[in-house]
Formats: structure tokens, sequence, C-alpha cells
């Protein structure tokens, strides 16, 4: 898997996207028993995330680290400790450029990407409470 989903960062082409596609996406679940539907309800849009993707394209060139300051309201991140595709020292960071003041951050354990698919009933409460506490 590491080296699909290298060679589609590094250099994607339209083969190495359906391999990515095909073999990796599916890991973005840690809990494999959780249902993949979501898959299918994706536009995949080969020529636009050929166009976006690789480290000299659009994807490669964004850097938005400075930009989470700029947030005054308040946040909510929630992280899987397993996710593949924005690992828990991404989110990290991310958040180490937000107002304290202004963020909850919560962290599952055996949790992907998905973290609503892979923990629902934790993710859901966490949103709820976070909803309801910015009208309080």
């Amino acid at each position: 898997m590491r080296d699909i989903a290298k060679a589609y960062w590094e250099a994607p082409t339209t083969e190495g996207r359906a391999l990515y596609r095909d073999r990796c996406v599916p890991l973005y679940n840690y809990d494999q028993s959780v249902s993949s539907d979501w898959q299918t309800r994706i536009l995949w849009r080969n020529e636009t995330a050929l166009w976006f993707k690789g480290p000299k394209n659009e994807h490669g060139r964004m850097d938005f680290r400075s930009d989470p300051r700029r947030i005054e309201c308040s946040t909510l991140l929630l992280v899987g400790d397993e996710d593949p595709i924005t690992p828990p020292v991404f989110s990290e960071e991310i958040a180490a450029g937000l107002s304290r003041d202004n963020l909850t951050y919560v962290k599952y354990s055996k949790c992907g990407h998905g973290v609503i698919a892979d923990k629902p009933d934790e993710a859901y409460a966490e949103i709820r409470r976070f909803v309801l506490s910015s009208y309080a």
C-alpha cells in the first residue's frame, strides 16, 4: 500500500489513481467492517485529480499552515489516531495554529480518516456537544 500511495501522491497517473482508489482508499477507515457505500457516491474526476495532485501541482504547492491563526470562531477538530491520509501529527500541527481558547480537539483511538464511520456514537455525541455549547 505504501508504494501505491507514494507513486500516486508523487507522480499521479490515471492507472496509479485507479490502483490507489481500489487498494488504499478502503483503508481510510480503521474498522474494515464499516460500510464502504460512501465510495460509490464519490464523483471520481480523474482529470481534476491529476491536475491537482502531485508535489509540483496545486496540492503539493498549498501550504495553509499560517492561516488557522486567522480563525476566530470555535473550532472542532476530530482526529483518528490511525488516519492514513491525515496522520495525527498533521492534525496536531493544525491544532497548534488555532487559538486554544476556541479549540476542541478530540483524538479517537482505533480510528481512521472516517471518524464518523469508525466511531459514530462518540463522534456524533461530540459534534452535538460542540454545537450546543456554541449556542449556550
